[in-house]
Parts: C-alpha cells; structure tokens; sequence
C-alpha cells in the first residue's frame, strides 16, 4: 500500500491506481512525474490499504490473527469461512481482528453505545420468542436460522431489520456486520443462545 502510494505522489501512468512492484519498475518515468507539488491524502492512502488488505490471502490473515487468537483449535473450513465473512466488511486489518474477535472469544462482549441504544428500544418479549425459535433448530446453519428468524419477522409484521438488530447487538456488540445469519452459525448453537438469553 505504501509503495504503490508513494508511486503515484505526484507521478501517473494514464488512469491506472494500482502497480505491483514489476509494474512499477517497468512503468515508472521521470516524464511521468508533475511540476506541481505532491500533496499528502490520507483518504487515498486507506483506500489502496483496504484494496491490499481485500485481497490478503486466507495464509497471510492466519499468521497475523495467529499473533492474537489461538486459531489452532479450530478446523481449516471454519477459519476460511470466518476469514472471508469478515474481511469483505473490513477496511483494514485493525478492523478485521476486531470483527473476528465476537464469534473466537468465549468471554463476555463488549457492547457498543449504539449497540445499547437498539437493545434499551428492544422488545423482550420478541427477544424470547427468538430465543426459543433458535433453540429448537436441530441442525444449527445460515440457512435454517435464516428460514426461523424470516419467519418471525413474517409472523409479527415487522421489518427484518427491526428483528435481526437486537440479535446482532447482542452478539457481535455492535450495530454494523456481516450477514448475521453466517455470524449465528459460525459462533455456534450454544454460545449464540448464551448471549442472546443475557437480554432478559
């Protein structure tokens, strides 16, 4: 990211953002550079690390989340989903190993201020009616907990949103993420329904 940003500090190849390192020895001019003077944007500059950090791969992820969860325990098929769920809603790799923090610790979540405020508008008794629901499901994946919560969204007349966001406070505590039907799987049965019966 900091290569290709200081490739194009004041110097252009047509419309082109982005170069790999042989790109860039082969392409680069003293023609191409401009008179007028190079100016510092921070903004472009964390748009070509979340381009770079997009594209990581599963390998590279694991050895630097490896710095900050024990990922050993868990099986190939799990991280790469884990992974990719999560690094598409990623800027950078600081979000990233926040983001992936709800669904690897076992320790209680932090809330966010914002989270908080969707779950003092919740109502408890819809937050049971999902509890139950969700502890009935016997073969625990995206699909089957997306059919349930539908379901109750359906029942109940309320927008998807207005039932989805509680639970999502609840387990990631926050108000922004990945499907949070793949999050419900990937936690697993039993820490979801834990967190989400803290609510009563």
């Amino acid at each position: 990211s900091l290569i290709n940003y200081l490739l194009r500090l004041g110097w252009g190849y047509h419309d082109k953002e982005f170069f790999t390192i042989q790109e860039a020895k082969k392409l680069f001019s003293l023609e191409g550079v401009r008179k007028s003077p190079a100016k510092f944007d921070e903004k472009k500059l964390s748009n070509l690390n979340s381009y770079y950090f997009k594209n990581l791969s599963i390998d590279v992820l694991f050895k630097i989340a490896s710095n900050y969860y024990d990922l050993k325990s868990h099986g190939k098929k799990f991280i790469e989903e884990l992974f990719t769920t999560f690094q598409n809603r990623s800027e950078n790799i600081n979000e990233f190993l926040e983001n992936i923090k709800c669904v690897l610790i076992n320790e209680e979540i932090e809330i966010s201020d914002d989270a908080k405020e969707t779950l003092k508008k919740a109502d408890k008794k819809l937050l049971d009616e999902i509890f139950l629901s969700l502890n009935s499901i016997n073969d625990w994946n995206k699909k089957n907990i997306e059919i349930i919560i539908k379901d109750i969204a359906k029942n109940k007349k309320l927008k998807l949103f207005l039932v989805a966001s509680p639970i999502r406070a609840l387990i990631t505590g926050k108000t922004f993420s990945p499907s949070i039907f793949k999050i419900l799987e990937l936690l697993g049965k039993e820490k979801s329904l834990k967190r989400i019966k803290k609510s009563f």
